[in-house]
C-alpha cells in the first residue's frame, strides 16, 4: 500500500511539475510579446492594435485601460471607438481614453462604465455614445462580463489562451505579414455602403422598444452623478441617407427617444441637419467617419460648433420612487 501511495505521489508531483512549466512557458510568451499592451513590455515592436483586436476586443480595451492615466473616458461601439482621444485633449493636459468597443452593445456599454467606475474612481468625466439604434432591448449582448475573468489580473492575463493565441498572431503578422483575423470590411467600399443600409434599415423595422435598457441607462447616469462625475451623452452623427430612411419609418420614435435623452443628462447630438451629415465623402461607410472627421468630432466635443452639434443640459430625476419604478420595469 506505502509503494502504491508512493507512485501515485510521484506521479503527481511529475504532472504538477509538468503543468508549472507549461504555465510558465506561456505566462513568458504572453508577457513578452504583450499583445494587448498590458505589461507595458516594448522588447518587441510590434503593431498590437491592428492585430490583437479583431481576437479579442474586450480584452484588448481592458488591457489598455490598466496601462492608460486618465480621468475623461470615452464609452461606445465601433462609432464612438473612431473617434480618437488626441482630437479632445490637444492643446490642453487633460488625459483621456477611448474605451469604446467595436460591436458593443448598450448593455456591454454599461458593464464597461461600471468597470471602470470599480476600478479607477479618479475619472471624473464619462463621455457616452448612446445611438437611436442601439437603444433596443432587443441588442443586450453581454460579451465584456464574460471576459472579465481574462482581465482580472496580470496573472489571469498573461496565461490565459486568449493571449497566447493572440501572442501568436502578432508574432506571425511580425515574420511575415500576414494577419489571422482581420477587421477590414469583406466587401469593397459601395458594395459594404449597401450592406450597412440594408442592415440598419432592417434593424430599425425589428425594433421591440428599450424600456429596461433606458432604466438601466437612467440608473448608470444617476450613480455617475452621486460620485460627482461630469457625464455627457453623445448622440453620433449618420450619413444622411441612413438619417432620412430613419426619420421615415420610425420618425415619432426617433423625436421620442431624444427628447427622453435630452432629458436626463446633457446631450451632444450630432445626428442632426448639418454638413457633417450631409457630406458622404468623410464617411467610410453610413455609420462611420474617415479619421480626419471623427477627429474634428471629438474636438467638438470639447468645443462645440453649433453649425454640427446640438447641446443641451439636463439633470435626470434620480429619486427613489423613480429608480424603484424603473426597476420594476
Amino acid at each position: 500500500m506505502r509503494k502504491t501511495c508512493k507512485t501515485y505521489q510521484t506521479y503527481m508531483l511529475r504532472i504538477a511539475v509538468v503543468a508549472a512549466v507549461i504555465l510558465g512557458f506561456v505566462y513568458a510568451i504572453n508577457y513578452t510579446v504583450d499583445p494587448f499592451g498590458y505589461n507595458k513590455v516594448t522588447v518587441l515592436e510590434l503593431d498590437r492594435e491592428l492585430v490583437s483586436r479583431p481576437i479579442a476586443r474586450n480584452v484588448l480595451a481592458a488591457a489598455q485601460f490598466h496601462a492608460a492615466d486618465a480621468s475623461v473616458v470615452f464609452f461606445g461601439n465601433s462609432v464612438m471607438r473612431a473617434l480618437p482621444v488626441a482630437g479632445y485633449t490637444e492643446g490642453t493636459n487633460t488625459k483621456a481614453f477611448n474605451f469604446s468597443i467595436g460591436g458593443a452593445s448598450l448593455r456591454d456599454v454599461l458593464d464597461v462604465i461600471n468597470y471602470v467606475v470599480e476600478e479607477r474612481p479618479s475619472v471624473h468625466t464619462f463621455i457616452i455614445g448612446v445611438s437611436f439604434r442601439a437603444l433596443d432591448d432587443s441588442k443586450t449582448g453581454t460579451n465584456f462580463r464574460q471576459n472579465l475573468g481574462v482581465i482580472e489580473n496580470g496573472f489571469t492575463l498573461n496565461t490565459s489562451l486568449t493571449a497566447l493565441r493572440a501572442s501568436f498572431a502578432n508574432l506571425l503578422y511580425a515574420a511575415s505579414g500576414q494577419i489571422l483575423v482581420s477587421d477590414a470590411p469583406a466587401l469593397e467600399e459601395k458594395a459594404h455602403w449597401q450592406y450597412l443600409m440594408r442592415r440598419e434599415t432592417a434593424a430599425i423595422g425589428s425594433r421591440i422598444g428599450a424600456a429596461q435598457l433606458k432604466a438601466a441607462l437612467h440608473q448608470t447616469v444617476c450613480r455617475l452623478r452621486s460620485r460627482g462625475a461630469n457625464v455627457i451623452l453623445v448622440i453620433p452623427p449618420v450619413n444622411q441617407e441612413l438619417r432620412h430612411i430613419l426619420l421615415a419609418q420610425a420618425g415619432e420614435e426617433y423625436h421620442a427617444f431624444k427628447a427622453w435623452l435630452k432629458g436626463i443628462a446633457t446631450v451632444y447630438d450630432f445626428d442632426i441637419e448639418s454638413r457633417l451629415t450631409a457630406e458622404r465623402a468623410i464617411y467610410l461607410d453610413p455609420l462611420h467617419l474617415k479619421p480626419e472627421a471623427a477627429t474634428r468630432v471629438a474636438f467638438w466635443l470639447r468645443e462645440p460648433d453649433p453649425s454640427v452639434v446640438e447641446v443641451t443640459h439636463a439633470n435626470a430625476d434620480c429619486s427613489d420612487a423613480v429608480l424603484a419604478r424603473n426597476r420594476d420595469r
